[in-house]
């Protein structure tokens, strides 16, 4: 929650319990005035200050306790539930806070790693560029050309990464896959990178969702195109 919207909720929480007082007061106010005027009343319609008069005002004093009283209840019931009220708008705003911390999180983390993937990519597109900085790679094979090959199949997969990296689809990206392995290239650097990968994943990961559709699309490729 920015500041200028808690600004605005601490500014209606003052213009409540400020409308709250006035009300309580103004009926006090009231009360009072209406048993001092009816004391006054009394007395002044009285012939003489005999004890029977005196009896009159004292019990309207007495009427006017018990308004007292009944209001002295209705403002506790009042501020008790004024102090609920807040304390669930509290919570409230802290869920919502919550969420967004959350959010933010989710968000700074995605960011983080498609950062981590962009400088993955610029170190293939260095090793492609550079025989000798491709030299420093752990080869795949034994053939130079298959493994300049095999690094630009990286940076085809990694693209592919973040295409899909977030909200993921999975039927799109199956559709994705499907055309990739169309290459024997892809498909063979696949095959020869299972165990790579699969010991670098993180179960429930973005990683490991798609390495799983990637394995099940060359399964279903080795049935149809007979390799």
């Amino acid at each position: 929650m920015d500041e200028k919207l808690s600004g605005q909720v601490v500014v209606r929480r003052v213009r409540r319990v400020l409308a709250w007082s006035a009300a309580v007061l103004v009926a006090l106010t009231s009360a009072l005035l209406f048993g001092v005027g009816a004391a006054s009343l009394l007395a002044s319609t009285a012939k003489d200050l005999s004890w029977s008069a005196l009896a009159d005002v004292g019990d309207s004093f007495g009427v006017l306790n018990a308004l007292f009283s009944g209001l002295a209840l209705a403002a506790v019931v009042v501020t008790f539930w004024m102090q609920f009220t807040e304390l669930r708008s509290q919570r409230g705003e802290l869920e919502v806070q919550r969420h967004a911390l959350v959010q933010t999180q989710a968000e700074l983390r995605r960011s983080a790693e498609a950062d981590v993937r962009r400088l993955h990519m610029d170190l293939m597109k260095m090793s492609i560029a550079d025989p000798k900085l491709a030299a420093v790679w752990p080869k795949v094979t034994d053939s130079e050309i298959r493994n300049r090959q095999y690094q630009y199949v990286n940076l085809i997969l990694q693209h592919t990464w973040m295409r899909h990296f977030g909200e993921i689809d999975e039927e799109e990206l199956r559709r994705t896959f499907r055309y990739l392995f169309l290459s024997p290239i892809i498909r063979d650097y696949w095959a020869a990178t299972a165990e790579a990968r699969a010991s670098a994943l993180v179960a429930g990961s973005f990683e490991h969702k798609m390495n799983q559709v990637g394995d099940e699309i060359r399964a279903e490729c080795k049935q149809t195109l007979g390799m």
